[in-house]
């Protein structure tokens, strides 16, 4: 459900911006068509370059002309320096009016007659916006007649026509130009006032688009209201609808969106420092473009790169900043959303800058305040004489002020260190109460409290709790074991001590005959080998305690030794009808091992089978040699039910048969993994159902 909510967010989003980018294109086409109808020029914008181009035309009808007047006085770099400058700005004049169809110039030589003109001549007998005359008589004086009359015709000056490019310092008092470190009396530098000249400008009233100069330097002054409402509707529409769009949906949705989910991510102070420069520039590039797009600029410039579909290309900018725009402030009204929701001051606690660097001066000043008791306490102790020596110093700064700080100090000080006493003297009765409870021998209750400057004491008593009820449980155990010990031992020396003085009473009589007597014998040697493996098991127990178990290790068929100790208990897998499969390699598995043992665990596991295998059924018993250790496996399925666990079974004097229907002492498989283990190896028992799996491994040197 909040993945569907998720998408429908952000699909509507895309939708809304769509909407609003492709309105404003639309508006911004509407925009340029009533202003394309309207184009005016300012001739403020153009006045320089017709001056120089005047001046440019003036040398075209009198090869004589010079613009600039130039003294011997002049150093030759300023001097080239003041060509080079001054032929830049004529010759650009003429490539950008020369052909232009916006503009007409008719400049006459009165004196010779020789003519220049240019553009459509025609527009003198149209209607225009502006029509001015310039005529400059045989002594450089000039009159202006039409629309325009700028200063820069009637007076020209050196540093007015080249300010802009070179350096130059007036100084009225001397009479000089400052050029490059230079000291040029102003008559050394002078411009020449064109004479016998007349000169006609016209542009028309309807302007061309295709032309450069004029477009490019017509003013949009005269659209500017249109613009500023443009740009209102842009942004007052933007607002409104993602305001509406943002304030209605879910607030709990949005956050899992991106990029509003890498947006909480971000503290609130930098956040608010990327919305804000990001809009600011969004909304600043969104005008720019609408109103170079409007004017054509854009349009002029592609074209003049060489790039192909230009109004489609400007189209397309324009829907991509419009877009942008929008996600800024779409995240924008989020964020105040947010913060309103969720409440200004919990917003600005726990997700400022600010809010985060008071939590961790907090903190710190926590820790100041938390005592390690067992570690040194020097590191504390200097850390509290700092903070008294600054805080002491500041009130000192103060003066007679200092003694009001000094009580006010003196007071929060008092109140903090009793706040921070309670809680010690808490924490202390707390773990008091768990060391009588331990006491008292009551393991039951855990110590789970925090106990601050204690809890090194309180996970000592946790231990100390832990290990009594260890040694309890231990104790019951070995108590357990003990008397199932006496118990199992008991029984298993009382049978054959009773078969033997039973057999031995019989062969004491007179009339027994030599046939019996050879039965009786063969009994009596029977249970004086039960009695005589009783006792070598309980040895074998009282070495594995002690750890005087000494080992022999020869290089031994471990295959073999597995054969040997089937054929040895032959005699009791047929009494329950067993069938021993073995799957081993036929060449065998050598490996150092001490014999005696490795036999006593196989003999010992096959004597197990024996005895609590179902009648009749298979044991399988498998020997694979891998490279690190070699693994024996002895699988059968047990007669009675197996109420016991694996580590259970493996313990000293457990046995299998709870109702003591085999004999036996219970420490057959104890023996078999004390062999494995002061072998280098492991013993494990699987029980799955009435399946009985032991595992013996032996790592290979």
């Amino acid at each position: 459900m909040e993945k569907k909510k998720k998408r429908g967010f952000v699909l509507g989003l895309v939708v809304l911006l769509s909407i609003i980018s492709a309105g404003m294109i639309l508006l911004c086409g509407n925009v340029k068509k009533e202003t394309k109808d309207s184009q005016t020029v300012e001739v403020s914008a153009v006045s320089r370059e017709l001056l120089f181009f005047m001046l440019d035309r003036a040398r075209a009808v009198n090869k004589d002309y010079t613009v600039l007047s130039l003294g011997e006085d002049i150093p030759y770099s300023v001097r080239s320096e003041l060509e080079y400058v001054m032929e830049d700005k004529l010759l650009t004049a003429r490539e950008n009016l020369l052909n232009s169809p916006n503009f007409a110039y008719r400049i006459t030589n009165t004196a010779t007659g020789e003519k220049s003109e240019g553009g459509n001549t025609s527009l003198f007998e149209k209607n225009h916006q502006l029509y001015s005359t310039f005529t400059y008589d045989a002594d450089g004086t000039v009159t202006s007649t039409g629309d325009y009359i700028s200063t820069d015709f009637l007076y020209m000056s050196a540093y007015q026509l080249l300010k802009s490019d070179i350096y130059i310092v007036t100084s009225n008092a001397q009479e000089t130009y400052g050029i490059y470190g230079n000291s040029i009396p102003k008559s050394q530098l002078q411009v020449r006032i064109p004479q016998n000249l007349k000169v006609e400008f016209a542009i028309p009233d309807k302007l061309t688009e295709s032309d450069d100069i004029i477009y490019r330097n017509r003013s949009i002054g005269a659209h500017q209201g249109i613009m500023e409402e443009f740009l209102l509707i842009t942004g007052g529409v933007m607002v409104f609808f993602i305001g509406l769009y943002m304030v209605f949906y879910p607030i709990s949705v949005v956050p899992e969106v991106n990029p509003f989910a890498f947006m909480r991510k971000i503290k609130a102070e930098v956040k608010w420092i990327f919305l804000g420069t990001a809009i600011v520039i969004a909304y600043v590039g969104i005008t720019v473009l609408s109103m170079y797009g409007i004017t054509g600029d854009l349009q002029k410039e592609f074209i003049r790169m060489g790039i192909p579909y230009a109004e489609k290309v400007l189209t397309a900018m324009q829907f991509a900043a419009y877009m942008l725009t929008g996600l800024f402030t779409a995240m924008g009204i989020f964020e105040i959303k947010y913060m309103l929701t969720s409440g200004f001051c919990r917003y600005w606690k726990e997700d400022s800058l600010i809010g985060s660097i008071c939590r961790s001066i907090k903190r710190h000043i926590g820790r100041l305040s938390e005592v390690d008791l067992s570690h040194r306490l020097d590191s504390t102790l200097g850390k509290y004489v700092l903070i008294q020596t600054v805080v002491t110093g500041l009130i000192a700064c103060f003066w007679s002020f200092g003694i009001v700080l000094a009580l006010i100090y003196g007071v929060v000080l008092f109140l903090y260190i009793r706040k921070k006493l309670k809680k010690v003297q808490k924490d202390y009765q707390v773990l008091l109460k768990e060391a009588h409870q331990l006491a008292d021998g009551r393991f039951d209750e855990e110590l789970t409290q925090d106990v601050g400057i204690f809890n090194a004491l309180g996970d000592e008593l946790k231990n100390v709790r832990i290990g009594f009820e260890k040694a309890v449980s231990e104790e019951i155990k070995s108590q357990n074991m003990k008397t199932e010990l006496i118990s199992n031992v008991s029984h298993d020396l009382k049978t054959p001590l009773t078969g033997i003085k039973n057999y031995a009473e019989l062969l004491g009589q007179d009339n027994v005959s030599g046939q019996d007597k050879q039965v009786y014998l063969e009994n009596l040697q029977h249970y004086i080998d039960r009695l005589n493996n009783l006792i070598e098991d309980l040895f074998e127990v009282s070495k594995v305690n002690s750890g005087n178990i000494e080992l022999n290790p020869v290089e031994l068929n471990v295959v073999a030794l597995i054969q040997q100790a089937q054929a040895e208990t032959e005699d009791l897998l047929k009494q329950k009808n067993l069938t021993v499969i073995l799957d081993a390699p036929e060449n065998g598995i050598v490996q150092a091992l001490d014999g005696d043992k490795t036999y006593r665990i196989f003999e010992n596991l096959f004597t197990n089978i024996a005895k609590y295998a179902l009648p009749g059924t298979r044991v399988y018993v498998s020997a694979t040699a891998q490279p690190d250790y070699t693994e024996i496996a002895f699988k059968n399925i047990s007669e009675a039910q197996m109420n016991f666990t694996p580590e259970e079974i493996v313990e000293r004097f457990v046995r299998g048969d709870k109702s003591r229907h085999e004999s036996g002492s219970g420490i057959g498989l104890a023996i078999v993994k004390s062999f494995t283990e002061v072998q280098n190896g492991t013993f494990s028992i699987e029980i799955d159902g009435d399946l009985f799996k032991a595992v013996v491994r032996f790592k290979v040197n």
